[in-house]
């Protein structure tokens, strides 16, 4: 008789760290491992060790990739490859509040309230696509982004500075008569503070619309009347003649 001896060769087996991704602020998930190649309807718990994972990722760690290393395994039937995944923390989306969105123009650049939660986050903001806050009247388009590591958001809105001239007009000043030789009016919807200057700029005096007004002392000239509202900011500015 004559005798053969048979080699079996281990079977090739692929273990493959699952890919996993996550929100900033997220648990870490349990990891997990396919595997491609068993026979006869074997599994995992065939091996005569069973491969790992772990990650350096943690519920602290920023946002961004990190790796899945698997290691270890071992089996008397099966060759045993294996694939490293990725775990990917992705950022957090916050939610942006902006408030505030209409002022009075009076020279000094204006900006809206904006909130973020979570509170104190870094943003940027962008006024008709310029990073400077605006002090012109006008709409301008508000674009806020979050800049920060873990988290992610953008929101818009439409920012108003209302003009001098659209104030005056919703004041509804009328100035007469002018040119003027003994006293004149400044008619308003409310009662406002003005001065009269010079066009030297020396104050002559001060007084309220609504009233009729004594310029008989004034000199022949032109004079700057600067009508201002509560808030003291000037609304209308013209001239008045006197004769």
């Amino acid at each position: 008789a004559v005798s053969q001896t048979f080699a079996v060769a281990k079977a090739p087996l692929i273990a493959t760290a699952d890919d996993q991704a996550i929100t900033y602020g997220d648990d870490i998930p349990v990891l997990t491992i396919t595997y491609q190649g068993f026979v006869a309807g074997e599994s995992a718990s065939d091996l005569d060790e069973e491969p790992f994972t772990s990650t350096t990722a943690t519920p602290a760690s920023d946002a961004g990739e990190y790796a899945i290393t698997i290691a270890g395994g071992a089996s008397v039937n099966y060759e045993i490859t294996l694939a490293d995944g990725t775990f990917i923390i992705n950022k957090a989306t916050a939610t942006i509040t902006i408030s505030d969105l209409e002022f009075d123009v009076d020279g000094t650049p204006k900006m809206p309230t904006i909130t973020t939660d979570p509170v104190g986050l870094n943003f940027t903001v962008t006024y008709a696509g310029a990073a400077t806050a605006p002090s012109e009247a006008g709409n301008y388009e508000v674009i806020v982004t979050i800049d920060e590591t873990n988290y992610v958001g953008t929101s818009t809105a439409t920012f108003v500075l209302n003009g001098i001239t659209s104030i005056a007009e919703s004041l509804n000043i009328n100035t007469y008569p002018n040119p003027a030789t003994h006293s004149f009016r400044i008619d308003a919807m409310e009662d406002l503070k003005f001065a009269i200057y010079s066009m030297t700029g020396v104050l002559e005096f001060v007084s309220e619309t609504n009233r009729l007004i004594n310029i008989s002392e004034l000199a022949i000239g032109v004079y700057v009347i600067k009508i201002f509202n509560a808030q003291g900011q000037v609304v209308e500015s013209q001239q008045l003649i006197k004769k």
